[in-house]
């Protein structure tokens, strides 16, 4: 938004300046960017005026001018036509630095000192192009400098604004934000009287929820002509191009008081004017000579014959003011922001109106800007209002919100005694109760919901570097939290025991999760790092295959990897309160190759048990008890031999095993073992703090029991068993000894196992033993169809 300093100066008693205004607003939270002078460039131009001239002696298409500032006479080499004896025109005396970067120098062309230069709009800044220097009117004083005669002395700051600030997309807006920063009294017009529906305005509202208010006056006897100068230079120097009077008028008054307008040649609407939404296919050929196609998402004006306009965006052209324009239908309205966003960002149109609308627009203001631009049009286009329509169909009521003390003092760290008087001159309506406040939020500031948000324009009015700077007291102590702190911790655990930590990126191929997924659809990226990157990981074991097979190239002879990182799987239910994806954080283990030979150890090829001793160390070091089984829940690309499932509380949480044979042969492979744990349900058992034990001052007695079972049953499963069955004075069971062959009816095997027992109050007997022994016996027995070896 640009703000010429003298146009806001219409609406203030008095105006600082453009320094101390930029560096106000700033500090108040509206940033000024820049302070761009409108001088630039024109400041060493002056009105001049020709005596007279002659052909150049050595240059037949040049020109010899004598010009006059009314004190001084110049000797000027001019390449024009387009002048005569006593044209007033615009001199760049010698040291002028023009627009484009030219410095005026004395030069001598052909042999003919000339002492300056005679411009043209294009050299001065003022057009894209021009022919032949400026011929300037009559009535420019010679010897007036051109900035002050062009009214170009002014300065005009850069806002860059914030969406919720759309009140200050105006000339009057800013002006209400300076007069309550400088407390400064304001000159700004009344809104004007409501509009009486009078005369055969034929006006319906489709989509009152679209379209809240709409206004439309009828004028005719209409002049369209150029606008005024001040009209004219007031709209280049905020960016806008002038067109006509009539839409330079729209314009100009939505510039100063934020609303945007439009204006139709009512000679070219066809019956009555409908505010509707659009039908499928429909189409409008805009201002921009672009038809676009519409949508029943889009809000339109329309005639009987179809759209004219697009609500808040664009207006269209078959009904587009012309020199030939008579009459007109001006529309002043409240269109819905988030409709003119949808359609403008569809459409792919940013126009003034639509920036403004989808930030919204003050619906009260909409009777008082037609009031505005219907008093230029009398003024400056000789017009005749003869019907005029007011549809508000809008319920529109102002925010209260309750402001108390307390929160004031919460959010700002100290009481604002002058708290009511800031909001005051921001233009809130206040009722005092007791020590609070009942707030009146007015209809320009829709971004003002809160109490908080009060509390923040408190702050910004009474001034950030105004407070005083408070060390605030802590009042808890810094902790880590729990789920970082255990995934460093298993990350600390897994190096520990000679893993080594990979890194790697949370995107693979879409071949890689079809052969490593583990059930679920996967993530698609829109705009993938490379085709070898377009789905979110679901797996981490592809990238630790990679990893091998990148140190294998480079002649490591074995390795031990982990990674312990997120993997994501598409949440296929689609709540609305649920995330799009699942995120598990995994820990996954690689062994291959072999181990380096040492003075005191032989080489040895890297297996299945040094995965299944890592698992077995992490769950020891966490007392998680973790358990495996054989199933058919492991995934396909484990081998179907080598693989079991990792289990917690009977919930699977991992799985083990080799990769199978036929993924080995396509990454060209032998001999790799990989385990994966998802930790995501088992951190909270990560971070609990194991107690110490003491040791017992009594000894323990170790007794050895060996089962005759079927083939199926695994030891693990036994000892499990034995360990539920939370006997107090079982310290320990461990597998020492498995058999089968010679001896045995096929398909059954022997398991031995010792047994510890111990306690921390005394010396067990044999009878304590016995019962224990017994009990372990009698279950195991009959949990497994086992038989006592003898």
């Amino acid at each position: 938004m640009r703000i010429p300093i003298s146009w806001l100066n219409e609406f203030l008693s008095t105006t600082p300046k453009a320094e101390e205004l930029a560096e106000a607003l700033t500090m108040h939270g509206i940033e000024v960017s820049d302070i761009e002078r409108q001088d630039e460039g024109i400041k060493d131009v002056w009105v001049a005026e020709i005596v007279e001239f002659s052909k150049h002696p050595n240059a037949d298409r040049l020109s010899l001018c004598k010009v006059t500032d009314g004190e001084q006479t110049f000797d000027i080499v001019c390449g024009a036509k387009n002048f005569q004896n006593g044209d007033h025109v615009a001199l760049a005396k010698i040291g002028a630095v023009l627009p484009n970067g030219l410095k005026i120098e004395k030069s001598k062309i052909r042999g003919v000192a000339s002492f300056g230069m005679l411009c043209s709009k294009e050299e001065l800044g003022l057009e894209h192009s021009s022919e032949g220097i400026w011929i300037l009117p009559k009535e420019s004083p010679v010897g007036q400098n051109l900035a002050k005669y062009l009214k170009k002395e002014d300065s005009v700051l850069v806002l860059e604004l914030t969406p919720n600030r759309g009140d200050c997309l105006s000339i009057i807006g800013v002006a209400q934000e300076v007069a309550a920063i400088f407390e400064l009294p304001t000159k700004i017009p009344s809104s004007g009287a409501k509009a009486i529906p009078r005369g055969a305005l034929n006006v319906s509202v489709k989509d009152p929820e679209g379209c809240p208010r709409y206004t439309i006056q009828h004028f005719d006897s209409i002049e369209v002509s150029e606008s005024p100068t001040m009209i004219t230079q007031r709209l280049t120097a905020v960016g806008i191009r002038p067109i006509l009077n009539v839409v330079d008028f729209t314009n100009y008054v939505m510039i100063e008081r934020g609303q945007p307008q439009h204006a139709f040649d009512a000679e070219k609407v066809v019956g009555a004017i409908e505010v509707r939404r659009a039908n499928e296919h429909e189409t409008l050929l805009c201002l921009d000579d672009v038809e676009r196609e519409l949508t029943p998402e889009d809000l339109i004006i329309a005639d009987q014959q179809g759209p004219i306009g697009i609500a808040g965006v664009i207006g269209g052209k078959r009904t587009a003011v012309s020199t030939d324009t008579k009459a007109i239908y001006l529309e002043s309205a409240h269109f819905s922001p988030s409709l003119v966003r949808r359609t403008a960002k569809r459409l792919n149109i940013h126009t003034e109106s639509s920036h403004r609308f989808e930030r919204f627009v003050d619906p009260s203001a909409a009777w008082s800007a037609s009031s505005r631009t219907r008093e230029l049009l009398e003024e400056y286009a000789q017009a005749r209002s003869i019907a005029e329509y007011d549809a508000d169909k809008g319920s529109f009521k102002s925010n209260k919100i309750r402001l108390r003390k307390g929160t004031i003092v919460r959010y700002l760290g100290q009481d604002i005694k002058n708290a009511g008087d800031y909001l005051t001159r921001l233009g809130f309506s206040l009722e005092k109760m007791e020590e609070d406040y009942s707030v009146d939020v007015p209809f320009r500031r829709p971004d003002v919901t809160r109490e908080v948000d009060l509390v923040e324009e408190i702050a910004r009015l009474h001034g950030y570097n105004n407070f005083s700077a408070i060390v605030p007291s802590l009042v808890s102590v810094p902790q880590k939290h729990t789920q970082f702190e255990s995934i460093g911790g298993i990350k600390k655990f897994f190096s520990s025991i000679g893993f080594h930590e990979t890194r790697s990126y949370s995107f693979v191929s879409k071949q890689w999760n079809a052969s490593f997924g583990k059930g679920g659809k996967p993530i698609k990226i829109v705009n993938g790092i490379t085709s070898e990157m377009d789905e979110m990981r679901m797996s981490l074991v592809p990238h630790l295959i990679d990893s091998w097979k990148i140190n294998r190239s480079r002649q490591v002879k074995g390795i031990k990897l982990f990674e312990a990182a997120p993997t994501y799987v598409q949440n296929e239910l689609s709540i609305a309160d649920q995330m799009p994806c699942f995120e598990r954080q995994c820990v996954t283990m690689l062994v291959a190759g072999s181990t380096l030979s040492t003075w005191n150890q032989q080489s040895r090829q890297l297996d299945y048990y040094d995965i299944k001793g890592a698992i077995e160390a992490f769950s020891a070091k966490y007392n998680l008890r973790l358990s495996f089984k054989v199933g058919d829940e492991v995934p396909a690309y484990y081998h179907p031999g080598i693989a079991l499932t990792v289990n917690y509380k009977n919930q699977i949480v991992g799985y083990l095993g080799g990769l199978h044979p036929e993924l080995l042969k396509q990454f060209d492979l032998s001999n790799v073992f990989v385990g994966e744990l998802d930790v995501t349900d088992l951190r909270p058992e990560l971070n609990v703090i194991n107690l110490f034990k003491p040791y017992s001052s009594f000894p323990t007695s170790e007794r050895d029991v060996a089962f005759v079972v079927d083939q199926k049953v695994f030891a693990a499963n036994i000892v499990e068993e034995i360990r539920k069955m939370k006997i107090a004075i079982l310290q320990e069971v461990r597998v020492f000894d498995v058999y089968q062959g010679k001896g045995f009816t096929s398909g059954k095997k022997s398991l031995a196992f010792s047994v510890i027992f111990g306690s921390l109050e005394k010396t067990l007997t044999d009878q304590d033993i016995n019962r224990a022994m017994d009990d372990i016996i009698k279950k195991i027995s009959k949990t497994f169809d086992a038989q006592l070896r003898s």
